[in-house]
């Protein structure tokens, strides 16, 4: 066995690896998935029991509500920065009927029953999605000043 001790994880050992890093869960009634909370924040993984990769959701965690082409281009701009220099999937959806833009994050991580400081790994994977969403909010804004850097007075510089 060239895995040694680790083996596929069952689904009450991501159970337990969610519970030593202090979260709390509930099953999802619709697709017998797990609904957790991380730092306050829900997040989601669908059930796929047995498998040696589990992903993790964080559906609609930003939603601006405008139809302004600028601001569109600017969202997709900060996602494929983020996406990029985390690793994580940030995925923007455009809703037209309502005027927003939301947009939802999921990353895969390798999960396997004895592997090494498993808490550890999982807690930092989580982390990593909140990072990956300051970075955004830094990248967003980023972007705007840059756009407006040239249309600013003196004035604007001193009031």
């Amino acid at each position: 066995d060239i895995y040694g001790k680790v083996s596929r994880p069952t689904y009450n050992d991501l159970l337990q690896a969610l519970t030593n890093i202090g979260c709390k869960y509930e099953k999802n009634e619709n697709d017998g998935g797990i609904d957790f909370y991380f730092m306050g924040e829900q997040f989601h993984i669908p059930r796929d029991e047995g498998r040696s990769f589990v992903t993790i959701w964080k559906y609609d965690w930003y939603t601006d509500y405008t139809n302004d082409l600028d601001e569109i281009n600017r969202i997709k701009s900060a996602v494929n920065s983020v996406n990029e220099a985390y690793g994580v999937a940030n995925t923007y959806y455009i809703r037209e009927a309502i005027g927003s833009v939301e947009i939802s994050v999921n990353t895969r991580l390798f999960f396997l029953k004895g592997l090494a400081h498993l808490e550890g790994y999982l807690y930092s994977v989580l982390e990593t999605i909140f990072y990956s969403q300051i970075y955004f909010y830094y990248e967003i804004e980023r972007l705007r000043l840059r756009e407006n850097y040239g249309k600013l007075d003196a004035k604007d510089y001193y009031n």
